[in-house]
């Protein structure tokens, strides 16, 4: 496809049901398309980029070992697949002709290849528009780094031009991860298959043999044969379809693409209408137009396509502000995930290929998007949107690492300098993040700041850590953090423009004339940097008195600092468990959507930890009591919610209490779920804001019938989204029986997926009543649930996650221990022994 110099290509991204996680990415970036679109595209830099201009030193002493070598750059591909779509044996087949610039003279092709099978390979020369063969001295696989290896009998020269043509065929997966078959119902109960790709990190090696890093960018032409009655999608539109000779089957060539990195190609296959949208999306700006050099650079690309996308899903459901949505949904779990152990930078070392996969955790979405917020405030966001624009108009088409995004920031931020804006890179290189202990001393005027680690284990587990972070990162962990730090005060209350100081170094000095004797103060203001704030004593007190008596006074986001950190200071031992309790005794008047997301995290953990405590019914009690107030005020009424953050913190408030036991929210939810069952109306009737609460509450306190009704409804239901309310809802019966047989159901039956036989798994490990046999089960049938799995990295994760988040006694300790084939180093709940002991001591619910 030619173009003019200046003028846009469009990529075209398909939304489907199987791609459908792009579309908050869509509408984020379209809140910035005026602001960047009809500029960046205009000013492609016609420059070649070498390809080891950008690579750092660790990846270049590793490229012997993972990395192919630089002596060949694909210009091209004609790539033709056509899958077999069998019900019992799916495949592919293809043929990829790559247009190859030799760089150096070689007698060596390498490229990538994973799970293929190779049919035929020939090689030739592109001479003056004639293709001249070369003769093949062998072929092979190098599987350990996932290499295709052609070795000639005459080697090629530098600025020649090789064609290489390879056949091959394959198995189509079930898993999210590179060919796959998705499997639903449609609304006449039929199982209907559709076929999609995701090749990230490294997995277009496992359809096709590519050169499968993400600096080798090259232009593709795609051919995808489907069947007559069904319709196919990838990145550029449909140039022709061409009947093949059973007439049966059809072929859709599309147009070329612009220059891709092999990670952003996309295959669908379908038989429903789909509908077409043409636009840039996130993936585009940040992965497409400009791509970076190495995997380890990947917080480039999802970090700022996680922090866009918040703006989408806000744009979408406008509850509260962005920052708040960031706040709850990326930036909080991301401080819990980052204080565990072992952890790594989100730009850590790679040593092998399987290491791709593990970079596409929380870090590298949350950690990256939280950061990136960050960065926004301590630019301004004028500066920031200017300087995002300047690095994308530059990178056009070329390939980045995070040197070029700090100095396109520098140059837009006239206040800041190139090394002040650098400095940001030690959030990017350093596991973890610091804790801010800020001591006042107000006769002076002056509060001393010191940074550490922040941490929720003992000290040997810290030492396991540094070994850890050691070798995956060439930053010690004893360098400080630089820390863009704000602090305002009881006198001042200046939110928006607090006062800014740089802690570079372990221990400083900040002086305020604002800093009063017996008043409080606040650092970190509306959440800004990435890191917790711990104040001396008298601090801690006086703000507790102040949200008690006006917490109007401080900003909800603010109060929900306050919250997050004080209970996981007091989890790492740093607070007493009193202290956040205590503070958490002003939430009988919140009425924020925002504070109380966090306290309720906090409060499930903590429930579910105490389930089989004497603190229990207490701890029940006191959530009981903090709750009423809010609850009785919303109400179940819908007129009662007039906007959408009202509708949010009204499931949210309802949700707990039925769930923590408030008696009316159970006996209003138990006669809902009632009227459902006894309803002549197939499809569900109750709002989609009260589904989930009223479903648990109504299995919970049932028996047989209110459980069958569920698991009909499940089993009927073609929607995603319900049949996961209705999955969790089915864990929630007290009865241990049928939690088993939910668990035995999610791994072998054929109909319930992948993802939702984790969420099934998840959702008994968080029952009090499943807990214990839930990881038996899990250890028992290991062998079943990960070929369930296939693979797939980040849902094992999560489901080893969820199901030794909730132990805490020690034989259920030592029990996870012992498992090393689920490779799980569990250390989360050390200060719970001391917690448990200070709850059943303590009068504070008496």
């Amino acid at each position: 496809m030619e173009r003019s110099a200046g003028q846009p290509i469009k990529i075209r991204i398909a939304q489907t049901v199987v791609v459908s996680a792009i579309f908050l990415v869509l509408i984020g970036t379209a809140v910035l398309l005026a602001f960047f679109f009809g500029e960046i595209m205009g000013d492609t830099n016609d420059e070649q980029t070498t390809i080891t201009q950008y690579l750092p030193p660790d990846v270049i002493r590793q490229q012997r070992d993972l990395r192919l070598p630089l002596y060949l750059v694909p210009k091209h591909y004609d790539i033709v697949l056509q899958p077999n779509l069998d019900r019992y044996n799916a495949t592919f087949q293809g043929t990829v002709k790559i247009v190859i610039s030799v760089v150096f003279d070689t007698a060596k092709i390498c490229l990538h290849a994973k799970n293929l099978a190779i049919s035929g390979v020939a090689v030739a020369l592109n001479k003056s528009y004639s293709l001249v063969e070369i003769f093949m001295q062998k072929s092979y696989f190098d599987t350990s780094r996932q290499f295709f290896v052609v070795e000639l009998k005459k080697s090629v020269k530098k600025g020649d031009e090789v064609i290489l043509t390879i056949s091959f065929n394959g198995n189509i997966g079930t898993i999210h991860k590179g060919l796959y078959l998705i499997g639903y119902k449609d609304s006449r109960g039929n199982l209907r298959r559709v076929l999609t790709t995701q090749l990230q990190p490294a997995d277009a090696r496992g359809i096709f043999p590519c050169f499968d890093e993400p600096n080798l960018k090259a232009t593709f032409r795609v051919t995808l044969v489907r069947p007559a009655n069904s319709i196919s999608l990838s990145n550029t539109e449909v140039l022709e379809t061409l009947p093949l000779n059973s007439l049966t089957m059809m072929a859709d060539v599309y147009e070329t693409t612009p220059p891709l990195s092999t990670h952003l190609l996309v295959f669908a296959v379908c038989d429903f209408p789909v509908r077409r949208i043409t636009s840039a999306s996130g993936v585009t700006w940040f992965g497409g137009l400009v791509t970076f050099v190495w995997w380890n650079d990947v917080w480039l690309t999802e970090g700022f396509v996680a922090y866009f996308g918040q703006l989408g899903a806000h744009q979408m459901e406008p509850v509260g502000s962005v920052d708040d949505a960031i706040i709850a949904r990326q930036m909080t779990p991301a401080l819990v995930e980052d204080s565990l152990q072992p952890s790594h930078p989100i730009r850590p070392r790679i040593g092998n290929p399987d290491e791709l996969q593990e970079l596409f955790d929380e870090k590298c979405y949350s950690k990256a998007s939280s950061l990136v917020r960050m960065i926004q405030h301590f630019l301004g966001n004028t500066v920031f949107l200017n300087g995002v624009k300047t690095f994308l108009q530059r990178h056009s088409y070329s390939n980045v690492n995070d040197n070029d995004l700090w100095r396109a920031l520098a140059e837009t931020a006239t206040s800041k300098t190139f090394r002040e804006v650098k400095a940001l890179e030690t959030w990017i290189s350093k596991t973890g993040y610091p804790v801010i202990d800020l001591i006042q001393n107000s006769s002076r005027k002056i509060v001393k700041a010191t940074q550490k680690r922040f941490l929720i284990f003992t000290q040997e587990e810290q030492n396991k850590d540094r070994k850890y972070h050691e070798k995956h990162t060439s930053t010690k962990l004893s360098h400080p953090w630089k820390v863009p730090i704000t602090l305002t005060t009881q006198k001042e209350k200046n939110w928006q423009t607090s006062y800014f100081y740089w802690l570079d170094k372990e221990t400083d000095y900040f002086h305020n004339e604002t800093f009063a004797c017996n008043s409080w103060f606040v650092g970190n203001v509306l959440m800004q940097g990435f890191v917790r704030v711990n104040y001396d004593q008298a601090n801690w007190n006086r703000l507790i008195v102040q949200l008690a008596a006006r917490a109007d006074i401080v900003p909800p986001r603010v109060r929900a600092q306050l919250i997050h950190d004080a209970f996981w200071l007091s989890r790492a031992g740093v607070l007493t468990q009193t202290l956040s309790l205590q503070l958490s005794r002003y939430l009988v008047n919140e009425t924020h959507h925002l504070p109380w997301i966090i306290a309720l995290r906090l409060f499930e953990d903590m429930y579910a930890l105490l389930a089989e405590s004497t603190s229990y019914e207490h701890f029940k009690e006191y959530l009981v009591q903090l709750l009423s107030p809010v609850y009785y005020n919303l109400g179940w009424l819908e007129s009662s919610a007039t906007n959408a953050t009202q509708r949010f913190l009204r499931a949210l408030i309802m949700g707990a209490a039925c769930k923590f036991g408030l008696p009316d929210c159970v006996l209003k939810a138990q006669q809902l779920y009632l009227v459902e069952m006894t309803s002549l109306k197939t499809h569900n009737q109750i709002a989609d804001d009260f589904q989930q609460l009223v479903y648990c509450t109504g299995i919970e306190a049932g028996g047989d019938a209110e459980w069958g009704f569920a698991l009909r409804r499940f089993n009927g239901s073609t929607k995603a989204m319900e049949r996961h309310r209705l999955l969790a809802a089915l864990a929630c019966t007290k009865n241990a029986s049928i939690l088993l047989k939910l668990l035995e159901e999610s791994v072998s039956s054929p109909t319930i997926s992948a993802v939702e036989m984790q969420l099934a798994i998840s959702s008994v490990a968080k029952n009090p009543v499943g807990k214990t046999f839930t990881l038996s089960f899990v250890t028992n049938n290991w062998k079943r649930v990960n070929a369930k799995l296939s693979g797939s990295s980040y849902i094992t994760r999560r489901l080893i996650t969820d199901v030794t988040d909730c132990l805490s006694s020690e034989k259920e300790l030592k029990q996870v221990v012992k498992r090393k084939s689920l490779n799980i180093i569990f250390i989360e709940f050390y200060s719970f022994t001391v917690f448990i002991t200070f709850m059943n001591g303590s009068g504070i619910f008496k």
